[in-house]
């Protein structure tokens, strides 16, 4: 019981600090309403009280800004931009969500959703500094609008110099006269800079490892101090053609392991799946000689092996190399069966 409950809570423990760790990878968002959900839904024009937004009419352009709640694509409300005469240039009709903090020479991302009443409508979505500056546009040019919501997006790196953004939206093209356009989720985004950690039992008297595979590899060091190969250090994945070995994967493992002064443990030398399929093709002799050739190039390649897994799943009914359970027919070779069951080990 004692040890059941040890298993469960350590489970829960390290649930937690990998929920914990997952939460650091989440976006930073700076800008301020973009959802619009902390404004109130507004009579068109009374928008002087909308948190973080400024709206603009330029050059006897005429059109009307409010928050809705009649259509939105996240929450409850949206930016409705109603346009009846357009001014001289793009920007005479525009919302701008400002001001936000960045960092000069770093990376972010504007992304929104935006619809029309009516396909064929238009924008252009920036993000710059309050000196007019462009930071980017996404699409690098205007944007079709349809009936449906779509997300746009543009990453884009802050100039030096620059502590201070504003991202205009530019509203006035003749194909949005008499039409409505709908803004949504406007988000300036960048990733958070994640704190390095030591390994759950750094320093600790037993080791806490992982598989190692290209999808564990980012930030592997942080969470796990022994390592073991997943696929690449089974004899299909190695020699999969005959005497032509692949060790690539093989020597990642073994090399960061090593350069890292981690436990390595090698999975494995012998196991019904996952094994080079011509060695059924051979005599019970060839197959030997070809087995013990390959446990001799394992050990030559890496001398320093510190657990070395010589037979996966050898019980009856699970994974034994006997052309039965799985695919691979070598365990005659072995002794097969034998006296004990077991001879082949």
């Amino acid at each position: 019981m004692r040890t059941l409950f040890t298993k469960i809570l350590t489970s829960l423990i390290l649930a937690l600090f990998l929920s914990i760790t997952v939460s650091f990878a989440q976006d930073v968002v700076v800008n301020t309403n973009g959802s619009f959900e902390d404004s109130d839904v507004t009579a068109s024009g009374d928008t002087a009280s909308v948190e973080g937004w400024t709206f603009e009419l330029q050059d006897d352009a005429v059109a009307t800004f409010a928050i809705v709640d009649s259509v939105s694509k996240d929450g409850s409300r949206s930016l409705a931009v109603s346009v009846t005469a357009t001014g001289a240039n793009e920007y005479s009709i525009q919302a701008i969500n400002e001001p936000f903090s960045v960092q000069e020479e770093k990376n972010y991302t504007l992304s929104l959703w935006a619809k029309s009443n009516a396909t064929g409508t238009t924008a252009n979505f920036t993000v710059g500094n309050p000196s007019f500056d462009e930071f980017g546009r996404i699409g690098n040019a205007d944007v079709s609008l349809t009936e449906e919501w779509q997300l746009f997006s543009l990453g884009f790196t802050v100039p030096a110099g620059n502590t201070e953004g504003r991202a205009p939206l530019h509203f006035s093209f003749s194909g949005n006269v008499d039409n409505t356009i709908f803004i949504d989720s406007v988000r300036i985004t960048t990733p958070v800079e994640r704190p390095d950690y030591d390994p759950i039992a750094e320093g600790k008297a037993k080791w806490l490892g992982n598989v190692h595979s290209s999808t564990q590899l980012e930030r592997f060091l942080d969470y796990w101090n022994q390592i073991t190969p997943e696929n690449s250090g089974k004899w299909g994945s190695v020699e999969g053609t005959r005497d032509e070995m692949n060790w690539d994967q093989l020597d990642a493992a073994y090399n960061l392991a090593k350069n890292n002064e981690l436990p390595f443990r090698f999975h494995v030398l012998v196991w019904g799946s996952q094994q080079p399929g011509w060695i059924n093709d051979l005599t019970p002799e060839e197959q030997l000689e070809e087995i013990e050739e390959w446990f001799q190039a394992v050990n030559d390649r890496y001398p320093d092996i510190d657990y070395l897994e010589v037979v996966n799943e050898p019980l009856p009914g699970h994974n034994r190399p006997n052309g039965v359970e799985n695919d691979a027919d070598y365990w005659d070779a072995l002794g097969g069966e034998g006296e004990t069951g077991f001879d082949w080990i």
